[in-house]
């Protein structure tokens, strides 16, 4: 039996070990992903993880800046592949691009669709409290993440899960499960439309809504750091300083003075305490709170903004 052809577009780590699985079992014909970015103090061309993981197979790399040129197009086109697969690539695709696979453009999207429609919604399901997450599989139409769904993988999320490491549990279920999909949709499996009426969306994760707002409840903050760890960190200011907060936990104890004032037995949040454990102060390194409070006194009875 001819090996299914696949064009792999992707850019984000998130999708590395999917790639490595059908290189396995399909005719990964070419990889599709962003181009080298500068990075680091020397500002050096990085190569996107994707990328990496695709010389080290041996498959060829094509880096458009814009998958939707003619001349991209093309080169796709040309391949006359039997699915294009997409996981965390960056950029939508045109009609154009969606029709030229023999059987579809799918999509490996890390939300259960129709819930988190968009570009975070690994983070957007720790920030909810959400109990559960998982993988769509899905057909590509021209609306984001609108389209009809093959299959649905369903991940608990553990309470100390974080950005990271249900990125990397998502991985790992995509590369055990999506392979087995492909082969029943080439077979001839349908999707199924998603309700649009229960469609909920999320976007962009940006730095700034890394900054604490230490009204909230604290729960939601610790979501909040549990969230965007690694990236883009969470973080407060004290003494007109960006204070990263790198890990932290719940304090028994009623709350008592204004959200954002630091006391020896943890910070106000609207309902509770919240201890650091590990700070790292603009142009400092790393540092415990204890080692943090001996360089720096008036820590405790700061109002942290």
């Amino acid at each position: 039996m001819e090996k299914i052809k696949i064009i792999f577009v992707g850019t984000d780590h998130v999708g590395g070990e999917l790639l490595q699985a059908i290189s396995k079992l399909f005719d990964v014909m070419l990889v599709v992903t962003g181009q080298d970015k500068a990075a680091g103090r020397k500002l050096q061309l990085q190569p996107s993880p994707i990328k990496l993981v695709a010389e080290e197979l041996g498959i060829e790399v094509f880096q458009p800046i814009d998958i939707n040129t003619n001349l991209s197009v093309r080169r796709m086109a040309n391949l006359n592949p039997d699915i294009i697969l997409v996981m965390a690539y960056g950029q939508i695709l045109s009609q154009e691009v969606l029709d030229i696979p023999r059987i579809a453009c799918l999509n490996v999207h890390a939300s259960l669709l129709p819930k988190y429609r968009g570009a975070s919604p690994i983070q957007s399901s720790i920030l909810n409290l959400d109990k559960r997450t998982g993988i769509s599989l899905m057909k590509m139409v021209s609306k984001m993440d609108a389209g009809p769904v093959y299959k649905q993988l369903v991940l608990g999320i553990d309470a100390m899960d974080t950005g990271q490491s249900l990125a990397g549990k998502l991985a790992k279920l995509s590369a055990e499960e999506v392979p087995k999909a492909l082969v029943e949709i080439e077979a001839g499996l349908q999707p199924e439309e998603q309700d649009e009426s229960k469609a909920t969306y999320c976007g962009k994760i940006s730095k700034a809504d890394g900054q604490i707002e230490w009204n909230r409840p604290v729960q939601e903050i610790l979501a909040q750091m549990r969230a965007f760890d690694p990236w883009p960190g969470t973080y407060t200011f004290f003494n007109d300083k960006r204070l990263k907060i790198l890990s932290s936990e719940i304090r028994e104890g009623a709350p008592s003075g204004e959200p954002g004032l630091v006391k020896r037995e943890g910070i106000v949040c609207q309902d509770g305490l919240l201890s650091p454990l590990e700070l790292l102060i603009e142009g400092g390194t790393a540092q415990s709170l204890h080692d943090f409070i001996n360089g720096h006194p008036d820590f405790i009875g700061a109002q942290l903004k």
